[in-house]
């Protein structure tokens, strides 16, 4: 998203994965719906900043591709994004086993917001 200001960049971000990640974490582990956003929340405050401000512009600069360091920083929050969330939820009682569901719901979150953001900034001028 690099036509867009990095507050409105990371209120779309919010706004696209959080309901992803209450989708997916409800349906795939049962998750209640109030941690699965606290959650994706969380997750986003540490990776976004991240993301934006080191990775993208330091893979753009090994990469000197603008859409090959996204991608590979956004590969990069994926994982990130689905380990802590699996460690935060799976610290509340009854959690059980939350690796794949919550690996699942980041991969889905953040392709949401990466496609999200190609429309946008495909529809900047």
């Amino acid at each position: 998203m690099a036509g867009l200001t990095y507050p409105v960049a990371a209120t779309v971000t919010l706004a696209a994965e959080l309901p992803v990640y209450a989708a997916v974490l409800r349906a795939r582990a049962g998750t209640p719906i109030r941690w699965a956003l606290a959650g994706g929340a969380a997750v986003n405050v540490v990776t976004h900043p991240l993301l934006w401000f080191v990775l993208v512009p330091g893979l753009r600069a090994v990469t000197g591709s603008h859409l090959a360091a996204v991608v590979l920083a956004e590969t990069a929050a994926w994982f990130a994004e689905g380990a802590m969330m699996a460690w935060g939820l799976g610290r509340r009682p009854g959690a059980g086993d939350l690796w794949s569901a919550a690996m699942t719901a980041a991969i889905a979150a953040n392709a949401t917001s990466f496609l999200l953001g190609v429309l946008i900034e495909s529809a900047l001028p």
